[in-house]
């Protein structure tokens, strides 16, 4: 069954940024609305789950990626990304983390 990404309609209006324009829609939202539309229940799993239920500090995303993925591009784009404050705090979170993750 082929589903277009977002569908018409099923998200909010675009948000506004003074700084960058036209944002995004934000793909939970649009997951929601998606599923009330088909009449689906929508749940977390694996360690996006765990993440939400505090049971784990890791960030799923760099996980989904994959290593094979994790490029300087990628590095890049996280660096300009994360507040330069937190970034003694994530090496601190990261000791234990798989080791190419926390490379």
């Amino acid at each position: 069954m082929g589903l277009d990404p977002i569908p018409r309609g099923s998200a909010d209006y675009p948000r506004q940024s003074e700084l960058l324009g036209q944002l995004s829609p934000d793909i939970d939202q649009a997951a929601q609305a998606r599923a009330r539309k088909f009449n689906w229940r929508i749940q977390p799993a694996g360690d996006t789950a765990l993440n939400l239920l505090g049971l784990s500090t890791q960030v799923p995303a760099l996980k989904a990626l994959g290593k094979e993925h994790i490029d300087a591009a990628v590095v890049e784009k996280l660096r300009q990304w994360l507040d330069p404050k937190l970034r003694a705090r994530l090496l601190r979170d990261t000791r234990m983390v798989t080791s190419w993750i926390a490379s």
